[in-house]
């Protein structure tokens, strides 16, 4: 991993759900703010029921955590993204590699 690339700041977000009177809700909070390298992949958009809908992806590259699922959300640069693929192929060398779309996109 080359720290230097580091220079993006990541909120990683844990699902967390909570009763509130009686009621089960769910929630995302903070479980860690991390750097990161942000590759923003190519938009795409979708054609559906005579609608388009645009698709944002990342690819995120931190130094490895075992804790992260693809339950979990990221945030970066004030956008909230859905983690879709985790790639911990190169856990050996330190990194961990998340895929990532952007919330309310198709």
């Amino acid at each position: 991993m080359r720290v230097g690339k580091l220079d993006q700041k990541i909120v990683l977000l844990s699902p967390t759900e909570s009763n509130v009177d009686g009621e089960a809700t769910s929630s995302f909070s903070t479980a860690a703010t991390v750097w990161g390298d942000v590759i923003s992949e190519r938009g795409t958009e979708v054609f559906e029921a005579a609608r388009t809908n645009a698709r944002e992806t990342i690819r995120v590259n931190i130094h490895y955590r075992s804790d992260v699922t693809d339950k979990w959300r990221l945030t970066w640069q004030g956008q909230t993204y859905d983690i879709v693929y985790i790639d911990r192929a190169e856990r050996r060398q330190g990194d961990l590699w998340l895929t990532a779309q952007l919330v309310g996109a198709l």
